[in-house]
């Protein structure tokens, strides 16, 4: 039926909602005002069907499969690792910075305390929730900084991907990436040293010369290659020596006892008749097979 002279023409509702998102289509192209906010390249993760992460000092946004919430840190261990203020043990995946001894340690963790110590944070799980030592692993946000991605973008720890724990793995490679070209922090010498200190009990329980396999030093090899340390030497500030023979695997370790023993694979002894490190104060220092001083810490720090 004809419409009458004069009465308004109305547009059906969906032909108008068609033609506005045309025109807002349209105004985006050419004016470049509307972004999908995708700007870098897709992370690993994507391959298995998770959503792309952005290459940027940013953190990524937020994910409803990938929930976070609230925690004070207490205080800083050491570059990779922070105590809550409920007591919990959290390390950083992705990331491994120098363990003590080896050089960038304390800027690492110095770094590590500016941004997290005494804050509330976010924390955000992978697929394990602990490590073996019981320690929460955990990526951690402070207001607008990745703090995992920061601290390789600042060249203060290398990339350390191990699965299933590999959500950012693609965006922890490129920060890495970045700062070894940039020469910083420990790709400084253009190198990673192996050698570092893991635990270091100094304080035996009870009487230090009676408990004298309570007294030790664990060595860890953070790097991929076994690490032959034949010829290695030991000394404390006392100058009491101790010469190695021994390989500690890939990401191996192995524990030095003061007392006497039975070497095995992961144990090794000392075989001092009383306690050799000082419980106030006292330097590990460690020179390999050509003489060059390879690992030093001194206590307290």
């Amino acid at each position: 039926m004809a419409r009458p002279y004069g009465t308004p023409y109305t547009i059906p509702y969906g032909i108008a909602i068609a033609i506005v998102m045309f025109a807002i289509l349209v105004y985006a192209n050419s004016s470049g005002s509307i972004s999908t906010g995708f700007t870098g390249l897709a992370s690993s993760a994507a391959a298995n069907g998770q959503p792309e992460v952005q290459p940027t000092s940013q953190p990524a946004s937020q994910n409803a499969d990938w929930p976070r919430y609230s925690a004070i840190v207490q205080r800083v261990v050491d570059g990779d690792t922070v105590i809550l203020s409920t007591g919990e043990s959290v390390r950083l995946i992705g990331v491994d910075t120098p363990e003590k001894g080896q050089e960038g340690y304390l800027g690492a963790k110095q770094f590590l305390a500016s941004l997290v110590e005494g804050k509330t944070v976010s924390l955000e799980a992978d697929v394990e929730d602990k490590d073996k030592y019981a320690r929460l692993l955990r990526y951690i946000y402070f207001g607008d900084t990745f703090v995992n991605l920061e601290i390789l973008r600042q060249g203060y720890a290398r990339a350390l991907s191990i699965e299933p724990d590999t959500r950012y793995t693609q965006l922890f490679a490129e920060a890495e990436a970045l700062a070894k070209d940039s020469r910083l922090g420990v790709w400084a010498s253009g190198e990673f040293q192996c050698l570092g200190i893991f635990s270091f009990h100094y304080n035996a329980k009870l009487d230090d010369n009676l408990y004298l396999e309570d007294e030790y030093v664990t060595f860890r090899n953070s790097c991929t290659d076994q690490l032959s340390l034949a010829g290695w030497r030991l000394e404390d500030s006392q100058g009491n020596e101790y010469s190695f023979s021994q390989t500690i695997p890939a990401k191996g370790q192995l524990t030095l006892r003061t007392g006497p023993g039975k070497d095995t694979t992961e144990d090794i002894y000392w075989s001092q008749p009383k306690a050799v490190w000082g419980n106030s104060g006292d330097t590990l220092t460690v020179w390999d097979s050509a003489g060059k001083k390879v690992l030093e810490y001194a206590y307290p720090e």
